[in-house]
């Protein structure tokens, strides 16, 4: 082989090797960036959470519609209640809850005048009881240590010790109801977290005759409408749980 053949083939082989020697710290890195799919998991805002079970109370209001005569329990009503939670599976949850609250209804007298019917308060204890699921749009994953949730349930809702008649034959008795809503878990450890809920309860109210009758007075308790009709009452919670049996 020739000197200059020598020489070239001597240049390319040092060129190859100082090409290689400057492009390998280059290619580490890039190697490392090609590996990660998504976002790493300690930089990612959505987090798994692990919570098979969890108990907890809760406090708030709730907002019972009068439709028409007045007898309704008197609302806001404040409420304090208990709550289980069960995670089922991926972002089903099963939850089961009662609220108690005190408040009073008004007595309405149908032998009497539309001016002096109203014959006075009666306290009274409102209990609702719920059991449904909460589905969340991010699965068992909080993002930013946050967990939207909507509900479907259905309970009983009943005054314990007001259950006798009074003058016009009305009580409010027990009633079927179905619940619906929204709700925000804050996720701040391992076993305990915060929660918000905003739902409804939609139960039946059922009215007794009386309220349309005008012996006593040519203007009725209820000169119109259905004696039987379906009323939406608002409740707004906020409540702490703790994770069990981990």
């Amino acid at each position: 082989m020739s000197r200059s053949l020598a020489t070239r083939a001597a240049t390319r082989a040092a060129a190859a090797f100082f090409a290689l020697a400057l492009t390998a710290p280059l290619a580490q890195p890039l190697a490392a960036q090609a590996s990660i799919v998504g976002t790493e998991p300690d930089k990612s805002p959505y987090q798994s959470i692990v919570d098979p079970t969890r108990v907890g109370g809760f406090g708030g209001l709730l907002f019972v519609t009068d439709n028409g005569p007045g007898v309704t329990p008197k609302s806001p009503i404040p409420i304090v209640g208990i709550r289980y939670d069960y995670h089922i599976t991926g972002p089903t949850y099963f939850n089961a809850s009662l609220a108690s609250g005190h408040t009073t209804r008004t007595i309405l007298d149908y032998n009497k005048s539309a001016a002096t019917r109203n014959i006075g308060e009666k306290n009274t204890w409102l209990m609702a009881l719920d059991v449904g699921f909460d589905l969340a749009p991010t699965g068992d994953r909080s993002w930013k240590g946050i967990q939207p949730l909507t509900h479907l349930g259905a309970g009983y809702v009943f005054t314990p010790g007001d259950t006798r008649e009074d003058a016009s034959g009305y009580t409010f008795g027990g009633k079927f109801s179905v619940s619906m809503g929204f709700g925000v878990r804050w996720v701040t450890g391992k076993n305990r977290e915060f929660r918000a809920d905003l739902g409804w309860r939609l139960w039946k109210m059922t009215y007794p005759g009386t309220y349309q009758s005008t012996v006593s007075d040519p203007i009725a308790i209820m000169p119109t409408g259905s004696l039987d009709s379906w009323t939406a009452n608002r409740m707004l919670t906020v409540g702490y749980t703790w994770g069990v049996f981990r």
